[in-house]
């Protein structure tokens, strides 16, 4: 059904076609030189219709694929030096386009890797602002007992989980190792936290709502990351207790792979530890002052909630300077003021 002619085959069937025309035409009283020489007229250009027959054949661009492999290797011959220049240029521009890429799909083109990051909003007026400067306008961070009156009296979110704003580094060494402590990236969070972001642990199980009383045994969820490169996928690991900045601590939990937290940065945690694990590990009581601005809010929205039209044009479900201003009038807290706020590590 696919079968097709050679191009001999056709080149033989033009030269047939020429003799009949030519045979006809001596009959009507031409010489043959003329009778040949008018064939070639009525048929056309045989030369042209043999190439283009050719370039038809469906493994004619194998064949030109071929020639000009050949060509340019007989160029390279001719000129190693351009050749290699070439190849060099080439090469440092797919791979520095390559490296681009890469570089702008994980920061500002893939999403976090967790359910449905769609349902994901951020609380406040802006982001990553504020943590050190305590400006009164921004919105954005918040003390651990502000947090939990909006969690509890916010009706738009399913769940509104609270973190660290700036994770800080703290001393691990597992317990009854000879080795030096090492600096590990810590940030607290919400027992909510892996909840809310839909996110299972690779092994082991995350942190919960439990984990976050104060009478709670103290667990930490370790990142898929840091168990590689430090404990080479070590399975006795989880379960085992670290001391982290001289409080055993066990590690209950591995986080996915491809987990990183709340955010794509180059800082990303090592460890998780529950919030009511700050007095203890961190020894600043954070959590116990109310005047004390730290925690980032995200929550994940209730499908068909009244902010969601709001949220599809505005970007974001905002818990507003308005909204926490007559939050804190109903807590009774007084007037907000951003002028309390965690120190810059040292």
């Amino acid at each position: 059904m696919f079968h097709r002619r050679k191009p001999e085959d056709f080149s033989a069937e033009l030269q047939a076609h020429l003799a009949l025309e030519a045979d006809r035409l001596h009959e009507e009283g031409l010489d043959p030189v003329e009778a040949r020489r008018r064939a070639h007229l009525n048929l056309g250009n045989l030369m042209s219709q043999e190439e283009r027959y050719y370039e038809a054949s469906r493994w004619a661009w194998l064949d030109q694929l071929r020639q000009d492999v050949r060509y340019s290797l007989r160029q390279f011959r001719r000129a190693p030096a351009f050749a290699l220049t070439a190849v060099l240029t080439l090469s440092i521009g797919i791979g520095a386009t390559t490296a681009i890429f890469t570089l702008i799909h994980a920061v500002l083109l893939k999403s976090l890797p967790v359910a449905q990051p769609e349902q994901l909003y951020t609380a406040g007026d802006a982001k990553h602002v504020g943590v050190y400067s305590g400006m009164a306008a921004d919105w954005d961070i918040f003390s651990y007992d502000l947090y939990q009156h909006l969690r509890d009296h916010t009706d738009g979110f399913e769940e509104l989980a609270a973190f660290q704003g700036d994770p800080r580094r703290i001393g691990v060494r597992r317990t009854g190792s000879p080795q030096a402590a090492e600096s590990y990236i810590a940030q607290y969070i919400s027992g909510n936290y892996f909840s809310t972001f839909g996110v299972p642990a690779f092994a082991g199980r995350v942190l919960n709502p439990d984990d976050n009383r104060a009478s709670a045994a103290p667990v930490a969820v370790l990142s898929y990351r840091t168990w590689q490169q430090k404990y080479a996928l070590d399975p006795t690991v989880l379960g085992a207790s670290f001391q982290m900045n001289g409080t055993p601590v066990t590690i209950v939990g591995i986080t996915p792979p491809g987990f990183f937290g709340d955010a794509l940065r180059t800082n990303a945690p090592d460890v998780w530890l529950s919030l009511a694990m700050e007095p203890a590990v961190n020894h600043g009581n954070w959590v116990d002052n109310p005047e004390l601005h730290w925690l980032y809010l995200m929550g994940r929205i209730k499908p068909y909630c009244m902010f969601m039209q709001e949220a599809e044009r505005e970007g974001e479900v905002s818990v507003s300077r308005t909204r926490i201003e007559a939050e804190v009038a109903a807590k009774g807290m007084g007037a907000p003021v951003r002028d309390t706020v965690v120190p810059p590590p040292r």
